[in-house]
């Protein structure tokens, strides 16, 4: 399972059970990842990506 496709189903899951803190961060971190993906132009991040803008999401926070 990708990293999106996780955040996908995290990001159902919290919705159902109304828990606004944890689904607020997975919406910064799902559009952290899709604004680095344009920035690249590319469709999709391969994982080293995704991980390098994860740690950069977690400095900033």
């Amino acid at each position: 399972m990708s990293l999106l496709e996780r955040l996908n189903q995290d990001m159902k899951l919290y919705m159902k059970n109304r828990e606004k803190d944890k689904l607020t961060v997975v919406r910064m971190v799902k559009a952290s990842l899709q604004n680095e993906a344009i920035k690249l132009k590319k469709d999709s991040l391969t994982e080293d990506e995704e991980l390098t803008v994860l740690s950069r999401e977690l400095k900033q926070r």
